[in-house]
C-alpha cells in the first residue's frame, strides 16, 4: 500500500482488492459442499450412464522384433535426453554404530554376571505345572462325599456325574501364577498327584484332582553364564555410548580423519563411491546398509561438501558421523550408460508405431462390418470378454481388460461404435452394445458420492484461490 501512496488509483484498487478478499474470507464455510442442480444434473447424466461391450486383446507379440542400429539408438536418446540422466550422485565416509557394533569393547565381571544371574534365576527357571480338573457343586456335604469317595478308589469320572450331573472341568497344564489364588495353594501343596480336600469359592465347593504334575526346574547358572555375560556387555555399552561418541567428537576435533578416528575407537567405518538419494550406486543396486537405515542417506544428502564431520544421536540409539567428499551433479547419460533402457525404450516406440496402424486398418472396417468382431478375434486367437450394463466405474472392475477399455467405451459415439487403443498389453479393441442414458433426475449414492466429493474439490479451490 506505502508504495501506490503517490497513485490514488493504483491505492484505490489495492483497497478494493483487500475489501473483497475480507468479504469472501467471511462467507460461511458448507458443512457439506454442493453442486447447484444446473451442474449437478448433467454431471449426474453423465455418471448416470450404463453402457454394454465386448472386446479382445491384440498381444503385443503380433509386432515385429526391433532391429535397431547404434545410430538408430543415439538419436533417440538425444531426442529423449531428459528420461536418461543421472541424478546426483555423493561420495561420502562415514562412522556410523549403536551399542550392538561396540559390544565387544565391554565386558561384564564375573562378579556382575553372577549378581545377575542371582536377581534372574527364578524367572529364568523352567516353571512347574499340574494338568488339573475340577468338579463345583452346591454343597460342602456331596464335596466331601465326591473327596472321600475318590480317595476310597472310585472313579472320579462317575463320581462327578453322580453327584454333580457334569464332567469333570479340565483346566489343562496350569503354572502356579496362572491359577485362581483359591486354587494354586492346594494345587501346589507339594502332595502327590490325586484330589485334594475342598475349597470353598464364590462359585460353589471345589474339589480339585490334580492329574499329573511337573516341578520348576531350576536355572543352572553354566546354562545362562554366556547370554546373561552378553547382555551384561550390552547393556554397558548403551550405558557408554555418550562417553564413546565424545571421544570420537574429541578426536574428529583434533584433526583425525573418520577412518582413523573409528579405528582408533574400534568402530564401524564405511566409504561409498557415487550413491544416490534412493541408496543406488550409479549404474547398479541399492546400497543394502544404507537402505536399511535411511537417515543416514537423508543426512548425506543434507550435509555440504567439506563440512567438518560431527556425531550425531540419532534415531533408536544410532551414532553417526559423515563428511562429503564429492559431489557429482546431474548429467546424460551416454547411450552405453542407458543401452539397455533405450534399446527397449525404442522398441517399444517402433512396436507402438506398427500397433497403431494395425488399430487405424481396422477401425473402420469393423465399424462398417467388413470384417466381423468374432472373426478378428479368431485371426489374432483373442479371446472376447463382455461386460454386461453397468455404470462405467462398475465396468472398470470387470477385469483388466476393461479396467484398461472402460475410457473409450464410454468416450464413443454410441451403440455400434468400434474404439481401438495402444497399451501396454497390445492392441484394445471394443465394440459397444448397448447404451441407457440417464436424465440425471434420479440420482443413486455412488453417483451422489461422487457429486459430492467434485463438489468438496472445487471448494477447496475456491477456497486456495
Amino acid at each position: 500500500f506505502l508504495a501506490n501512496l503517490d497513485n490514488p488509483a493504483a491505492y484505490e484498487a489495492q483497497i478494493g482488492q483487500q475489501v473483497v478478499a475480507n468479504k469472501i474470507r467471511n462467507l460461511p464455510a458448507l458443512e457439506k459442499p454442493v453442486l447447484a442442480s444446473a451442474w449437478s444434473k448433467p454431471i449426474a447424466a453423465h455418471l448416470g450412464e450404463k453402457r454394454s461391450a465386448s472386446g479382445f486383446t491384440i498381444p503385443r507379440s503380433v509386432a515385429a522384433e526391433v532391429e535397431a542400429t547404434d545410430e538408430q539408438l543415439q538419436a533417440y536418446l538425444e531426442e529423449n535426453q531428459e528420461n536418461f540422466r543421472w541424478e546426483e550422485h555423493r561420495d561420502f565416509e562415514l562412522i556410523a554404530f549403536k551399542a550392538e557394533d561396540v559390544v565387544d569393547k565391554f565386558e561384564a565381571t564375573d562378579e556382575e554376571v553372577m549378581r545377575l544371574y542371582e536377581a534372574r534365576k527364578d524367572s529364568l527357571a523352567v516353571p512347574g505345572n499340574r494338568v488339573i480338573e475340577t468338579v463345583t457343586l452346591e454343597s460342602e456335604e456331596d464335596a466331601k462325599a465326591l473327596f472321600d469317595r475318590h480317595q476310597a478308589g472310585e472313579e472320579w469320572p462317575a463320581l462327578a456325574f453322580e453327584l454333580s450331573s457334569k464332567p469333570p472341568v479340565s483346566l489343562g497344564a496350569k503354572a502356579k501364577e496362572d491359577l485362581p489364588a483359591e486354587l494354586a495353594d492346594i494345587a501346589y501343596d507339594g502332595g502327590e498327584p490325586g484330589t485334594r480336600a475342598p475349597v470353598k469359592t464364590e462359585a460353589g465347593f471345589v474339589v480339585v484332582n490334580v492329574i499329573k504334575q511337573e516341578e520348576a526346574i531350576p536355572a543352572k547358572f553354566e546354562d545362562h553364564e554366556a547370554d546373561i555375560k552378553k547382555n551384561a556387555a550390552l547393556a554397558k555399552a548403551r550405558r557408554e555410548l555418550d562417553t564413546l561418541s565424545q571421544e570420537l567428537d574429541f578426536d574428529l576435533g583434533e584433526g583425525l580423519s573418520l577412518k582413523e578416528a573409528a579405528e582408533k575407537q574400534g568402530v564401524p567405518y564405511y566409504s561409498f563411491t557415487e550413491v544416490d538419494r534412493f541408496s543406488r550406486i550409479k549404474g547398479g543396486g541399492r546400497e543394502a546398509f544404507l537402505a536399511a537405515n535411511n537417515e543416514l542417506i537423508q543426512a548425506a544428502f543434507d550435509a555440504d561438501e567439506g563440512t567438518e564431520p560431527v556425531v550425531i544421536d540419532g534415531n533408536d540409539g544410532l551414532q553417526y558421523a559423515l563428511t562429503i567428499t564429492k559431489i557429482h551433479e546431474p548429467s546424460d547419460q551416454t547411450l552405453e550408460e542407458a543401452r539397455v533402457r533405450v534399446q527397449a525404450a525404442y522398441t517399444r516406440q517402433e512396436q507402438d508405431k506398427e500397433l497403431e496402424a494395425l488399430a487405424e486398418e481396422l477401425e473402420p472396417q469393423l465399424a462398417s462390418g467388413a470384417l466381423s468382431f468374432e472373426d478378428a478375434a479368431a485371426k489374432y486367437e483373442a479371446e472376447i470378454e463382455t461386460a454386461e450394463t453397468s455404470l462405467r466405474t462398475d465396468m472398470q472392475s470387470q477385469g483388466r481388460f476393461f479396467a484398461q477399455a472402460t475410457a473409450g467405451i464410454f468416450a464413443a459415439d454410441g451403440e455400434g461404435s468400434v474404439v481401438t487403443q495402444v497399451t501396454s498389453s497390445g492392441v484394445l479393441v471394443a465394440k459397444v452394445l448397448g447404451v441407457e442414458a440417464a436424465d440425471g433426475e434420479e440420482i443413486d449414492e455412488g453417483t451422489q458420492q461422487q457429486l459430492e466429493r467434485l463438489a468438496t474439490s472445487w471448494q477447496n479451490e475456491v477456497e486456495t484461490a
